[in-house]
């Protein structure tokens, strides 16, 4: 009985002390995940290139380029620079291009020739923030960044040949976000800001050609536009900080392309013949 309570008395104040321990010692809970997460992986799948691009000579339509897997022929690749003037590239080039980088999301721009450097941001430092009252917000962790080309967009009709195209257009190219979670306008402003690149929200531009592009007999052509992007791809946390207490949760991985822009503001890309 003597011992049962010579513990309690010795133990009492141990465990206050020990109380008083935690409650003055900061808390930190961090949720991590591999760098090579969901967004860049699926990115890359959704970028992959599918056959292998050969070179034709016909009587009619003259060279062009087709693919083995899908039948999709192109017969010209051009674009518009800095001052807004044509540059024409050679079709059998741009085969070459397309072959050696088939299936890579981050490979370069055609025409250019540098891979845009991928880089790894310096994780936002726990201490930077020292609020000392109850506060919560969203980090943007990048962890990949590359320039890749958009989604094919149509800018004529189809024209029956034997033609030429004549044709203007007028079009914008929009960001775009694949998230692996349930993402909300406030996330998206900090992927805008904390983002290695100059974000842009949408690029116009706006092309006039005539008497160009020949559709030969019996075939059918259009211009397809093939916009270029920034990408960043990377981890999104939500931060809680309480005086000492700090928590990172992982919310998912996101992608999220900007329009490239020329320096005269219009949006970056290539133009393309298609016939069939």
């Amino acid at each position: 009985m003597i011992m049962e309570r010579f513990k309690t008395l010795l133990l009492k104040p141990l465990g206050i002390i020990l109380a008083a321990i935690i409650a003055i010692t900061p808390v930190i809970s961090i949720n991590s995940i591999n760098a090579d997460d969901f967004a860049y992986k699926t990115a890359n799948a959704q970028n992959a290139s599918v056959g292998r691009w050969e070179v034709v000579v016909d009587e009619r339509a003259g060279t062009y380029i087709r693919n083995d897997a899908t039948g999709e022929k192109i017969a010209a690749v051009f674009r518009y620079n800095e001052d807004n003037v044509i540059e024409h590239y050679d079709i059998v080039e741009y085969a070459a291009y397309l072959n050696q980088w088939s299936g890579v999301a981050d490979r370069p721009l055609f025409p250019y020739s540098a891979v845009y450097p991928a880089q790894s941001m310096i994780l936002d430092e726990k201490g930077s923030k020292e609020q000392t009252r109850a506060f919560q917000w969203y980090d943007y962790r990048e962890t990949h960044v590359y320039q890749s080309e958009g989604m094919p967009i149509k800018v004529t009709p189809d024209f029956q040949g034997p033609c030429t195209i004549t044709f203007r257009s007028s079009l914008t190219v929009s960001e775009g976000f694949t998230p692996s979670f349930t993402m909300g306008g406030k996330v998206a402003a900090v992927v805008r800001a904390e983002s290695s690149f100059t974000w842009n929200v949408s690029a116009s531009t706006e092309t006039t050609v005539s008497g160009t592009w020949n559709v030969p007999s019996g075939w059918i052509g259009c211009i397809q536009f093939l916009p270029y992007n920034n990408v960043t791809a990377g981890n999104v946390y939500d931060i809680v900080k309480i005086l000492m207490y700090y928590n990172e949760t992982l919310l998912g991985s996101v992608t999220a392309s900007s329009p490239k822009t020329l320096s005269n503001g219009f949006a970056d890309g290539l133009y393309r013949l298609h016939l069939r």
